[in-house]
């Protein structure tokens, strides 16, 4: 059985016994007094910092070289936002008044300098030194950037400071104080009149929102309750319960959360563990994790737990989790439904890197679809630091003897071929120290490519993989041996050719997978026109992934071709699964395969990576702007190994011996059994299209492989309760 996140039901009214009471009372009183909220704790130039950030300060808000409009900033400690004043949009998480607010815990990051699309374009003519030196941007997934120019320095310094520590501190933050941040935002956000007060109008809907269905009668309960414990435990004994006896102060609605937690559901797990003390000692808590979750930590992860989970002092100083902390231990990380080593690199990294599946991405540069999306410098920074390792540049002539990064033919944007590379060199090893593949599709005239060339060059450094291979060597080099490389995937001269080689450049041919007449017309004609030049100085700086396309299937047996990277489109990928399978699979053990999607997928949709990288292709170019399922399941397999963007193929995938047919029949020794029990769920969201209702939830679990793992199962549905 393998227990995982959940549990968080609502209130019960039956009495609480002694240990839950202080359980509820130790929450409380540590949630209050949680020290990153109050700059006095803090050494002095953090205390400085986050003094000033919740104070608030002047920033100049900039959309575009039009667009500055002078915004008032300050962090709020209570709901955990930024918040700012003045802006007539509504754009980001919440809004009251002319207030928009960011949850601090929806920032990605916070960068400094000229790293956003927008200051790019405003500053790119503009190079005011002091002005540059102010500028940073807030980073929020699913948004717009938020990019900010401070006054003067003292203020940049004191905003990047306080605004990194609050992130940072988040990113590492306990249960508790998770729990904090959570329950501080369903407060500030419930208080619509910001009194700092619910009363019961606020209180039922904030139910409602928490998918809790209660009547009037029972809400009123919920509030008593909750009264009566804060004025019981409170060092003074305030008259709250007589003077408003159906509201809620923020102390009051910690209570409230705490005791709207249900625990049933784990009760029988726990006391099958605690020896009847009502205690889980270090002992007895391995027992559960090993019997239990499989799990086999040391004794010095077992203590890091409790002593992150137990919110009780006490407790934590006799080494033992209550009910309570037993409870926020199976909402951490540590009870993922993952192995714990998943999380870190775990895997040999001394294979060819053609054993290995590499993340990868198609068209890195869109944001949204093939022939009218926007082009973004921030999609490969993104992407990168997502941990794919394989992305992708279609690079055409620019102005001013400039190359420019698009999908041709299109009205898809323009971006700068240069601003591309200097956000890869930037972003390319921060998820991953792990080799990045640059898939150039050049266009470009002679004179451009020798600019492209001498632009990666001149940015990317000693990071660039120039130097030939050794003389005799037959295999490629590890992941191990090309950590912090960049490496450049295109066309190669070959050895005694002319210095500028008449050829085709581009990589990928679409046309046949197109069905508007027009855009298959168009794109014959950009294929036609692409028969150009390759440069000497581009053809230099490709080395061990040389594109080649497939002409026969006779060259899937070359193995002289060990540094060709082939490129196959999906349709004709699935065509020689299905009828030299064994071929394919044994050429992907000694040279890399990349498959593209098919023309015909103008909205960014992705193929099922699955069957490619069941033949052992390893470069499976996803569009990964899409949260589709086949995005899902592409990143489900990349979150192995650490997430570095590298994960080891099967040995039956990397041994050119191995015979085996994906019907099976397959070796005993691969059958695995997997047993998952569901207990229950907890703050699950409302679907958009009934979110004044509450949910008829139940749970599915999919299994993705060879058409023998592949299965579906799914619980009971549970009526009219999704908080349960």
């Amino acid at each position: 059985m393998r227990v995982f996140h959940g549990l968080f039901g609502f209130f019960s009214s039956s009495s609480q016994s002694a240990d839950r009471e202080e359980t509820l009372r130790e929450q409380t009183k540590a949630v209050m007094r949680h020290p990153v909220f109050n700059p006095q704790k803090h050494p002095p130039h953090v205390r400085d910092a986050l003094e000033f950030v919740i104070n608030g300060g002047m920033l100049t808000k900039v959309r575009s070289k039009r667009i500055m409009k002078q915004r008032f900033f300050r962090v709020d400690t209570v709901a955990l936002t930024l918040v700012y004043t003045g802006s007539t949009k509504t754009r980001f998480q919440s809004r009251a008044g002319d207030q928009s607010t960011v949850y601090l815990s929806k920032i990605k990051e916070i960068r400094e300098g000229l790293q956003s699309d927008v200051f790019r374009v405003v500053f790119r003519n503009n190079q005011n030194a002091s002005e540059i030196s102010r500028c940073f941007t807030v980073l929020i997934p699913g948004e717009r950037t938020l990019d900010l120019i401070a006054p003067d320095s003292d203020s940049y310094k004191l905003w990047m400071s306080g605004l990194l520590y609050l992130i940072r501190f988040l990113e590492i933050a306990d249960p508790l104080t998770m729990r904090y941040m959570f329950v501080s935002n369903l407060f500030a956000n419930a208080d619509v009149n910001s009194d700092g007060v619910l009363d019961l109008k606020e209180i039922l809907k904030l139910l409602e929102k928490m998918n809790v269905a209660v009547d009037h009668n029972h809400a009123m309960q919920i509030c008593q309750a909750a009264k009566k414990f804060v004025l019981k435990h409170k060092k003074s004994k305030t008259a709250t319960l007589q003077e408003n006896p159906n509201s809620l102060t923020p102390d009051e609605f910690i209570a409230f959360c705490n005791l709207v937690e249900r625990q049933e559901e784990v009760k029988p797990i726990f006391k099958k563990y605690d020896g009847g003390t009502g205690k889980l000692t270090p002992k007895n808590f391995g027992l559960f994790l090993k019997n239990e979750q499989k799990m086999q930590l040391l004794p010095e992860d077992i203590q890091e737990i409790i002593e992150t989970c137990e919110s009780c002092p006490d407790l934590r100083k006799k080494h033992v989790l209550c009910a309570s902390g037993f409870q926020s231990a199976m909402r951490s990380m540590w009870m993922d439904i993952r192995r714990v080593e998943c999380q870190y690199v775990y895997q040999d990294m001394n294979q060819p890197l053609c054993h290995y599946f590499v993340n990868s991405s198609h068209n890195t540069y869109l944001a949204q679809d093939q022939l009218t999306g926007r082009s973004e410098v921030e999609c490969y920074v993104n992407a990168l630091r997502s941990g794919i390792r394989c992305i992708e540049v279609d690079c055409w002539d620019g102005s001013n003897g400039l190359p420019i990064v698009y999908h041709g033919f299109t009205l898809t944007s323009k971006i700068s071929f240069k601003d591309v590379m200097l956000a890869i060199n930037k972003s390319a090893f921060e998820a991953s120290e792990y080799p990045v593949i640059i898939s150039v599709e050049n266009h470009c005239s002679l004179s451009q490519q020798k600019t492209m060339a001498e632009l990666m060059r001149d940015i990317f450094g000693s990071k660039l993989l120039t130097v030939p291979l050794p003389e005799g060597m037959r295999i490629l080099p590890s992941p191990n041996q090309l950590k912090n490389k960049i490496i450049i995937k295109g066309k190669k001269l070959s050895s005694g050719t002319e210095p500028d080689f008449m050829g085709e450049v581009s990589d990928d041919d679409e046309t046949g997978d197109f069905d508007d007449e027009q855009v298959k017309k168009g794109m014959k004609r950009k294929i036609k026109g692409d028969r150009r030049v390759i440069a000497k100085e581009l053809s230099d700086c490709v080395v061990i992934c040389q594109c080649c396309t497939l002409k026969s299937v006779r060259d899937l047996e070359d193995k002289s071709a060990f540094k060709k990277v082939k490129n196959i489109p999906e349709r004709r990928a699935l065509n020689l699964i299905q009828n030299h399978f064994q071929k394919l699979l044994f050429s992907n053990t000694w040279q890399m395969t990349r498959i593209y999607p098919a023309g015909t997928r103008t909205n960014s949709s992705n193929f099922d990576p699955l069957p490619f990288w069941r033949a052992g292709c390893q470069l499976v170019a996803m569009n990964s702007q899409t949260p589709d399922l086949q995005m899902q399941v592409n990143r489900a397999l990349f979150e192995d190994n650490g997430g570095v963007g590298y994960v080891l193929k099967p040995d039956f995938m990397r041994n050119e011996n191995t015979e085996y047919s994906l019907e099976g029949p397959y070796p005993p020794e691969w059958r695995k059994l997997l047993i998952i029990e569901v207990i229950s769920g907890f703050q699950l969201p409302k679907k958009p299209t009934k979110m004044g209702g509450i949910l008829d939830p139940f749970v599915k679990i999919q299994i993705f492989g060879v058409p023998a793992d592949t299965q579906e199962v799914r619980t009971k549905t549970i009526e009219d309760n999704d908080l349960q």
